[in-house]
């Protein structure tokens, strides 16, 4: 047996130096969520392609992954999204795999595992943000307390009573529809 203690030396890395990068992507695949119309209550399901792409990356780097991304959004998206939409989820993937090179190979898990979270967190940011606004306009429009206004969903196009103030308040914010969380799960 050995008497002395072996060690390897390795570098060491901090994901918090970066936080700005990871932020930057998520807002990019948030960005292309957004106005894809993806939503959902589950995690799997608002991040819809995008978290696909992430586990991908894995594995997959460059134009592989964007390939890869590109297919999965033609399967999955309800509509195919404006050429702005794809340009972000481009954009940000390409951020993506140029931070992936930067990093250590070890610490790749732990990057993606942050932009994951991020890309989440933004979606759910923007979702509430917009339940805000619709709230807020249709209670100016009916002149009542914002408590008593449904939350958006597709199904209040059925209701004749806020039908026109839906599509006022889509034409206003010119934003695709987001998906009824209440119909999943």
């Amino acid at each position: 047996m050995r008497q002395t203690f072996l060690s390897v030396r390795g570098d060491t890395f901090d994901v918090k130096t970066k936080r700005r990068e990871i932020e930057e992507i998520a807002g990019h695949l948030g960005e292309y969520l957004d106005e894809t119309g993806v939503g959902g209550r589950s995690k799997h399901r608002a991040l819809g392609a995008v978290g696909k792409a992430l586990q991908r990356a894995r594995i997959s780097r460059g134009d592989a992954l964007l390939g890869y991304a590109r297919r999965v959004h033609e399967q999955t998206a309800s509509r195919r999204g404006t050429p702005s939409a794809l340009q972000q989820l481009d954009q940000g993937l390409r951020k993506l795999d140029a931070l992936l090179e930067s990093v250590p190979h070890r610490a790749a898990r732990e990057v993606l595992e942050r932009v994951d979270y991020a890309t989440y967190y933004d979606v759910r940011r923007r979702y509430v943000e917009f339940q805000q606004a619709w709230r807020t306009f249709a209670a100016e429009k009916r002149h009542i307390s914002s408590e008593e206004v449904p939350w958006f969903s597709k199904d209040l196009a059925d209701q004749d009573e806020w039908k026109d103030i839906r599509d006022q308040f889509l034409a206003q914010r010119r934003a695709p529809a987001v998906v009824d969380e209440a119909e999943e799960d």
